[in-house]
């Protein structure tokens, strides 16, 4: 019986082991206190040459501890500059994953850069961005100077100013030559990025905005994301479409009847050619 017993609870551990492997990034930020203490310059009335120097970023509640807060409310609105001596490389062999949750206030203005390591506006040059468009809607940008593959939802499917945290995830799996993306927990699309090589930049990989603007007494605000940002994570590998409904699952539920969608009994693929993409019957409604 205490065999037994023994043997029950290894297989629980080794079950909830496999539950939370996605949980082991090699990057994870939380903002929680000791990681912002470590993170912030502090800089000398003496010392500082603009008054942005003496000012320290601002934070929230956050999904679990505190969310760096980049709103209209903030008074430095200043991104994250990610660690680079853990981050995944970006070229053509390396399969890696990206997770941000994000939060606006309502009807928050959009149309920056939310994480990446390009700077905004840039979809030719090389390297990944996650942003919002104009519209309120997230997009996702991937180039490596050439080839370019990009995930641009309608606003009305993928909103993100609704003053509700939103988490935005995508994955690269070079096995396979296959880009996943996610939004809430739910697999939105699958490119086949056959062709696409090595993103890697000279620029840093930020968090909340872009490697631009960061001198005279600017920190980024320019192109800084209007809004809350938390849980951010990334790994060095692909995850599943399972680990990131867990993920979502920390802190909402997932719709039941959404997690059947991810199983497929047949998938039928057809192909058309649109003449002039349908305007000549009408340039709205053709």
């Amino acid at each position: 019986m205490n065999n037994f017993f023994q043997f029950s609870v290894f297989l629980i551990f080794l079950l909830l082991a496999g539950r939370n492997s996605c949980s082991q990034p090699v990057l994870y930020l939380d903002f929680k206190d000791g990681l912002v203490k470590q993170n912030e310059k502090i800089i000398s009335p003496e010392m500082a040459r603009y008054k942005s120097d003496l000012q320290l970023s601002e934070f929230v509640p956050g999904l679990k501890d505190l969310a760096l807060d980049l709103s209209e409310n903030a008074v430095l609105r200043k991104p994250w500059v990610l660690d680079s001596t853990v981050l995944p490389e970006c070229n053509e062999k390396s399969s890696f994953s990206v997770q941000i949750w994000v939060k606006t206030l309502p009807y928050a203005k959009q149309g920056t850069p939310v994480i990446g390591n390009k700077k905004a506006d840039s979809e030719k040059d090389k390297g990944w961005l996650i942003y919002t468009q104009e519209n309120s809607a997230w997009a996702l940008n991937l180039s490596d100077g050439k080839n370019q593959f990009n995930y641009i939802p309608t606003v009305e499917r993928q909103a993100i100013n609704d003053g509700h945290w939103h988490q935005l995830v995508f994955s690269i799996n070079r096995d396979i030559q296959e880009a996943r993306i996610y939004f809430d927990g739910r697999n939105v699309a699958i490119y086949n990025i056959q062709g696409l090589r090595g993103m890697e930049t000279n620029l840093r990989t930020i968090a909340g905005g872009s490697d631009e603007y960061w001198e005279w007494g600017s920190y980024g605000q320019w192109n800084s994301f209007n809004g809350y940002i938390d849980e951010v994570k990334i790994w060095d590998k692909a995850i599943s479409d399972e680990d990131i409904i867990h993920l979502y699952e920390e802190f909402f539920p997932y719709p039941e009847d959404k997690k059947s969608e991810h199983i497929f009994g047949q998938l039928k693929v057809l192909s058309w050619n649109i003449w002039h993409g349908g305007h000549r019957f009408g340039k709205s409604v053709g």
